[in-house]
């Protein structure tokens, strides 16, 4: 009989050590930022609030608003819970969810559609103008939006192509460097390297004849000027041992190349965003901008 009146205690006892250990689990997750591992792990452990801010944080909208409906909220706090996921999924660069969220939660269209003109979404926008029956934002958001963008885009653009031009002039200028290099060592012994090589041998070489004619005095002088100042030496030796390697050599031309490379847009965003834009000054009838858009970033290829 005492046997059995003990297992609800051990039950008990087993449904609490289960609800610490998932705390304890969600807490590690978290620190990890497995966000929605964690809002998982508590809302096993009965933790919701904990559950909610996580399920927030990770911008996981179902689980979101299925732990809120367990709290119970009101349509105000849902409406602002709702705002707080929008602002998330921006961050997270998912602008097409945060304007659903926007839309459907908070029943705000025209901050839906602002939130997609915002990330450069033009399609998506207008659908969602539509979707919503307020043409009037296609009109009034899209379009003076769309026309601002694509102004900026044609000023990006001939500053990009400038700045593409002056990295192939640099190319150029080493190229010709080396190649006069290059010449100078197939002359003969009598030409020999660079002027930057022969400073540095002169150098090496009358350093090598003075040492012997060094008094000692002046010897630890300089030993002892060396100890005090070792520290700005070294670093100064870095940096022109850098700027040497940098200057007209091929890690200064692969960095270049590099840079050039950064310059030019991603693939996406040609077949994607800058498609887009085109389509939608085409549909307003803004033929001669869209044509200077395309040869703007057809100038980047």
């Amino acid at each position: 009989e005492e046997s059995t009146s003990s297992l609800p205690e051990v039950a008990s006892w087993r449904a609490t050590l289960r609800q610490e250990v998932l705390k304890l689990f969600g807490d590690s997750l978290e620190r990890t930022s497995a966000l929605s591992q964690a809002g998982l792990a508590y809302y096993q452990a009965d933790c919701l609030t904990k559950a909610l801010d996580c399920f927030v944080a990770a911008g996981d909208v179902t689980m979101t608003f299925g732990v809120a409906q367990h709290l119970g909220l009101t349509l105000p706090q849902l409406r602002a819970l709702a705002q707080r996921v929008a602002s998330v999924l921006v961050t997270q660069g998912n602008a097409e969810a945060a304007a659903a969220v926007t839309c459907s939660r908070c029943g705000d269209p025209e901050a839906a559609v602002t939130i997609l003109v915002h990330a450069r979404r033009w399609k998506a926008a207008v659908e969602m103008a539509m979707e919503c029956h307020r043409d009037d934002l296609v009109t009034t958001e899209v379009r003076p939006r769309l026309l601002a963008d694509a102004a900026e885009r044609i000023t990006e653009a001939e500053q990009t192509v400038e700045q593409i031009r002056g990295i192939a002039e640099r190319l150029k200028a080493i190229s010709a460097r080396r190649a006069t290099w290059a010449q100078a060592g197939i002359t003969g012994a009598a030409a020999g390297p660079p002027d930057e090589d022969h400073s540095v041998s002169e150098v090496s070489r009358l350093s090598s004849l003075k040492t012997g004619t060094k008094s000692d005095a002046f010897n630890r002088s300089v030993a002892t000027r060396s100890t005090t100042s070792s520290a700005k030496t070294t670093s100064s030796k870095k940096e022109r041992k850098s700027l040497k390697l940098r200057e007209g050599s091929q890690f200064e031309e692969l960095n270049l190349k590099r840079q050039a490379l950064a310059l030019v847009p991603a693939p996406a965003v040609l077949s994607g965003e800058v498609r887009h834009m085109l389509e939608l000054l085409v549909f307003f009838r803004e033929l001669a901008l869209a044509r200077a858009v395309q040869s703007s970033f057809c100038g980047l290829l």
